[in-house]
């Protein structure tokens, strides 16, 4: 009698652990909820206090987005990078794949062109690669040159 409550109580736990454990996988499997947020309404190219267009990635406050990764695509213009330790700009292109919840965008570009609407994509990236999350944003780029930020 002592084993058959001693062997029931084992698997009782071991249900347990396999209920708790999955319910953690489920909730993984579903998408964190990611926006991208710009940080000034306007920007030109001749204001002097950013190198571009300054984006934020938010993340939900419920997920600890630490040690995640971002992954920025412009369909024109760069994607740059200012570090905050040495203040060098650095030119990432149109996809960009960094560390830092922030980006600045930039038409000026290798290939010099200038759109008049740009879409941005973001996706939040876990240590393995695995997609989290997915935010998107357009531009505007007016004809005197001045950007802004615009959802459909």
């Amino acid at each position: 009698m002592y084993q058959g409550v001693f062997i029931l109580k084992k698997l009782v736990l071991f249900l347990l652990i396999l209920g708790i454990a999955f319910m953690v996988g489920c909730q993984n499997n579903s998408e964190v909820k990611v926006k991208i947020s710009p940080e000034i309404e306007k920007y030109h190219p001749t204001m002097s206090s950013v190198p571009g267009f300054p984006l934020n990635a938010k993340v939900d406050m419920e997920y600890d987005s630490e040690g995640c990764r971002y992954h920025w695509k412009a369909d024109s213009g760069s994607l740059l990078e200012w570090g905050v330790t040495d203040y060098k700009v650095r030119d990432k292109g149109m996809d960009a794949v960094t560390d830092n919840e922030k980006i600045y965008w930039n038409y000026i570009s290798e290939q010099n062109e200038k759109a008049s609407k740009v879409h941005i994509k973001l996706e939040l990236l876990d240590k393995r690669g695995k997609v989290l999350g997915r935010a998107e944003i357009n531009l505007s780029i007016d004809n005197k040159g001045y950007v802004t930020a615009f959802n459909n």
